[in-house]
């Protein structure tokens, strides 16, 4: 998403993803400019 953001000149990088539980209680937060930092397979 980042990769594909950047060719189209959108900035993703101060966004992140919030993990929450069943209960909806917070359990961890990822920020994308983590994600474009690391090396990504798939």
């Amino acid at each position: 998403m980042i990769a594909e953001g950047d060719q189209k000149g959108e900035d993703w990088h101060d966004l992140s993803f919030e993990i929450r539980d069943r209960a909806n209680q917070h359990v961890l937060t990822v920020a994308f400019s983590e994600m474009s930092n690391s090396k990504v397979t798939g």
